[in-house]
């Protein structure tokens, strides 16, 4: 049973290197930090406050997607 159960785990898995090839990362405005936040072409927020994950940026920071790109 626990073969099994790992065997499914192992399968639904999905690597990184496969997502960052469909989406893009966030940036901080600050210090050009490339966040764990992902968007695809098609995204589109306003809102969404992030602090930065950077060694010494910290920043705290609105971010605004338009069509895929983000504004700030």
């Amino acid at each position: 049973m626990a073969a099994i159960l790992r065997a499914f785990w192992i399968k639904e898995a999905v690597s990184i290197e496969k997502v960052e090839g469909k989406l893009r990362r966030v940036r901080c405005p600050e210090c050009g930090y490339e966040m764990p936040v992902f968007y695809d072409a098609s995204a589109g927020c306003t809102g969404v406050k992030i602090s930065c994950k950077g060694r010494n940026c910290r920043t705290f920071f609105a971010v605004k997607i338009k069509d895929g790109k983000q504004i700030r």
